[in-house]
């Protein structure tokens, strides 16, 4: 089959369906015409925004990451003897911690 073959077919099929290839012909339009408004829509409230904000808009930061803050470390020895000292110890001599319920 030869082109000229080809293309006379494809444009008989056209013209034989007249309302699919209307149809087929208006959403191809309508597509392409929803997306380019998409696409404007979306730049335009991007300038807005930035505007109305006074901000910029970069895709680097300006100035670099904050250096992360050091962190304190203690042995686990350090730590128990810390907590030793700063816990009281109960006497068994002393007072009951208090009254106990019975049921």
């Amino acid at each position: 089959m030869r082109l000229n073959d080809i293309i006379s077919m494809a444009l008989a099929n056209l013209w034989r369906r007249k309302l699919r290839t209307a149809l087929t012909i208006l959403a191809v339009v309508i597509g392409a015409t929803l997306v380019a408004l998409m696409v404007s829509i979306g730049s335009g409230l991007q300038g807005f925004i930035v505007g109305q904000f006074g901000m910029a808009v970069s895709p680097r930061p300006s100035s670099p990451p904050p250096k992360p803050t050091p962190t304190f470390s203690i042995s686990r020895e350090a730590w128990a003897d810390r907590t030793k000292s700063a816990v009281p110890r109960r006497s068994s001599t002393g007072p009951s911690p208090g009254p106990t319920c019975i049921i």
